[in-house]
């Protein structure tokens, strides 16, 4: 269905599973969304496009009433490969967070834009070094928003994973990365009045090739030993057990010092 050879798509279902409507969003080439989250004015997706915008890929946010009517769409990027990965909803404006080819210290770097609900761009940040930085997911709460994603360019091995937090002006706050000599990706962040959680997979740490992780954070991160609960576990070096009976793999966390960058305005 679409326009192209691949379009991006939305389906809204009732609660005993009936469809009340599907939209595609897309061009003559490859267009795919790849997040999705509902607001109490609308719904948004976010994804990637070769159909519009300036470069090979451009990110692209588009809004949508409750009925599936369009209410606005907005292309973010440049000459390279740009790809929002995730959208959050908050109050009176909207958080866009992925990949940056076009614009950034290195090979590619984490960004995160934020709009108004109407879909003025308010600001835009880019996060990385010289390496491959991305950003899968984004979350917000009452003292800021949080981003995760991967970064080749800081930490201890091939890939680690990261969290930043930023003010909601685009300050940033603090940042982690966590892993080991392996690839170790964060792939989801949520939050909650007690921390914020991220998972994801890892090949440093665990039984096999490639295991699953989950790390909580406090939502106040100071210089010091990432603020983690739970005493160590004696014998098992690295593992932290919650008062919730949650078992977390940590074995590895620092704190980098970067900035975020100012990115490009909306296309």
């Amino acid at each position: 269905f679409g326009a192209g050879a691949s379009d991006a798509f939305i389906a809204k279902f009732a609660e005993n599973g009936t469809q009340l409507w599907n939209r595609t969003w897309g061009g003559t080439a490859d267009d795919r969304g790849f997040g999705v989250a509902v607001a109490t004015d609308g719904i948004y997706q976010s994804g990637y496009t070769a159909s519009f915008g300036a470069g090979s890929n451009d990110a692209f946010i588009t809004k949508f009433a409750s009925n599936g009517t369009q209410l606005w769409n907005r292309t973010w990027g440049g000459t390279g490969d740009d790809s929002a990965r995730c959208v959050a909803p908050s109050d009176d404006s909207v958080y866009l967070t992925g990949y940056a080819g076009s614009f950034g210290a290195g090979v590619g770097d984490a960004f995160i834009t934020k709009f108004a609900s109407n879909g003025t761009q308010l600001w835009n940040r880019t996060w990385g070094g010289t390496g491959a930085d991305a950003a899968r997911s984004v979350v917000v709460d009452a003292t800021g928003v949080y981003i995760s994603g991967s970064t080749g360019s800081f930490g201890a091995g091939l890939n680690d994973a990261f969290i930043v937090k930023l003010s909601a002006n685009g300050l940033q706050l603090w940042n982690w990365t966590w892993g080991g000599v392996n690839n170790d990706d964060a792939y989801e962040i949520r939050a909650s009045t007690e921390g914020i959680y991220i998972c994801g997979n890892t090949g440093s740490y665990g039984a096999g090739g490639t295991d699953a992780f989950l790390v909580k954070w406090s939502t106040v991160c100071p210089g010091g030993e990432p603020p983690l609960e739970g005493p160590e576990i004696p014998g098992a070096p690295g593992l932290l057990l919650l008062a919730t009976g949650l078992l977390v793999v940590l074995v590895v966390a620092r704190r980098v010092a970067t900035k975020m960058h100012d990115g490009p305005q909306k296309r």
